[in-house]
Formats: structure tokens, C-alpha cells, sequence
């Protein structure tokens, strides 16, 4: 049997195995954990909370396959490059993200954009909001720039009307 020299950088098997897990976890197979293990929500969980940031969240993680194991290794990585955490604070912070994601009914706007752009990547490309006036008419406001263009334009074209009949 041979025996392991005594400085060989490894202290423990702890070590050698997060070490392993390390080099199997590159970029390009943090993507394999989509699908592995228990999701991080279920289509039912996006119905149990009414906040509209939880709810789009919940969503989000729903239609693109985020499981725990996936969202805690981009989360992960996050603390660890961007926040500058050492890998043990890390590991805290995304266990308690998680159960604070799990837990929570609602989310606040700086949360719902930390996880979906800075922890699992995803670009946002346009925001619409649905809002209700006290005559329950509903306008929908976006932050497409097509949509910004457009309503100006016909913001500018009813002043226009306005000016012509004055």
C-alpha cells in the first residue's frame, strides 16, 4: 500500500473531494445542473404568493429548469468573484438566500434583480408593468424602446390636436 507523502496539499478527503468537485464544476458544467435535483420552484409555488416580483421570480426559475443545485453553485460563484466572500461565507449566504427565497412571499426589487442578472445570468430585455387606476381601467407600461417610441409619438400627436382645436 502506498502511502500519501506528508505536504502533498490535500489535508483531508473533505479536501481532495471538494477539490474534485471544483474541477468538475468549470464554466461549462455548472450548465448540467439545471435539471439535477430538486427545482428550486414548482408550477404550484408560482401561484402561492401574490407579490408580483416573488411570483415573476418563481416563473422565471420554473420555465428555465433552475434547481437548488444550480441556483446555490451560480450563487456560489457570485459571493466568491463579484461580493468577494471567502467559499465558507459563501456557502452560509446561499443557504440562506435559498430558504429565503423558499420562504418568503415577497421580493423586493434590488433582490429580484441581484438573483436573475448578477447570480444566474439572465438578461433582462424589457420590463412591463400592468397598473389598475381607481376607475379600474388598466394600462400596461413598458420599458421596450419601441413601446417608449411609439407612445411619445402619439403623446406628441395629441398635443399636436390639442394646439390645432385651441
Amino acid at each position: 500500500m502506498k502511502v500519501p507523502e506528508a505536504n502533498s496539499g490535500i489535508t483531508s478527503i473533505a479536501d481532495e473531494f471538494d477539490a474534485l468537485k471544483r474541477e468538475c464544476l468549470s464554466a461549462d458544467n455548472v450548465e448540467r445542473l439545471k435539471n439535477v435535483g430538486e427545482m428550486l420552484f414548482t408550477k404550484d409555488d408560482i401561484y402561492t404568493v401574490t407579490d408580483p416580483l416573488a411570483r415573476l421570480f418563481r416563473k422565471l426559475c420554473v420555465e428555465n429548469n433552475i434547481s437548488e443545485e444550480y441556483f446555490n453553485e451560480k450563487y456560489r460563484r457570485y459571493s466568491i468573484n463579484v461580493l468577494g466572500k471567502f467559499p465558507h461565507n459563501a456557502t452560509n449566504n446561499r443557504t440562506n438566500n435559498v430558504k429565503m427565497l423558499k420562504n418568503s412571499v415577497k421580493l423586493t426589487w434590488r433582490k429580484f434583480l441581484e438573483f436573475t442578472t448578477l447570480v444566474l445570468g439572465l438578461k433582462i430585455n424589457n420590463l412591463a408593468v400592468d397598473v389598475e387606476d381607481l376607475e379600474h381601467k388598466v394600462k400596461t407600461y413598458s420599458s421596450n424602446a419601441n413601446t417608449i417610441a411609439k407612445s411619445l409619438t402619439e403623446a406628441m400627436d395629441d398635443q399636436e390636436d390639442e394646439d390645432t382645436e385651441a
